[in-house]
């Protein structure tokens, strides 16, 4: 049975002064194993991501072959959120190679990961206490994640300069 690696990379920014409770939007699989949440920022970021350094969650695809509907290699799916008006505003964005990086999985070091775009893939609105299948990976022939949105504590977080920073290092069998 082959096993792969499902690197997730967290960065979710907060307030300065993070009060006792965070929006958090998670994505993770729907039969379980790994998953990420990140805080809902409390308004909009002030620019479209150029790097994908620039979302708050990063999934890098196990299938190295996955292509978008222009034949570009999708190395993985970035994430971003914020509150809009009571929901969660959930962007996603497929990491494909920048124009004149090759055409391939991109996320074998740092410094490919610097040849990623983030191009638009799915925005869609989440009521708090809600989920909702990615159904939109289906068109990438990858299986759809599942995005929940809750209140939850922010008891136990580690926080450097008002930003929440966590790492994930998680194994999941490929089916």
């Amino acid at each position: 049975m082959a096993v792969a690696v499902l690197m997730l990379l967290l960065v979710a920014q907060g307030t300065t002064v993070p009060p006792d409770a965070m929006v958090q939007v998670r994505v993770a699989r729907p039969d379980g194993p790994g998953g990420v949440g990140m805080e809902a920022l409390q308004k909009p970021p002030a620019s479209k991501p150029l790097t994908y350094r620039d979302t708050s969650a990063v999934f890098f695809s196990w299938n190295h072959n996955v292509k978008d509907a222009k034949g570009r290699i999708v190395t993985g799916l970035g994430f971003r959120t914020w509150m809009s008006g009571k929901d969660a505003r959930v962007a996603v964005y497929a990491l494909v190679p920048r124009a004149g990086a090759p055409n391939r999985y991109l996320a074998k070091s740092r410094e490919e990961l610097d040849d990623l775009e983030p191009v638009p893939f799915a925005e869609f609105n989440l009521a708090v206490g809600s989920s909702r299948k990615l159904d939109e990976m289906k068109a990438l022939g990858m299986e759809p994640m599942l995005v929940t949105c809750a209140r939850v504590p922010r008891k136990g977080r580690f926080w450097i300069d008002g930003r929440a920073v966590a790492r994930l290092l998680t194994t999941v069998k490929k089916p």
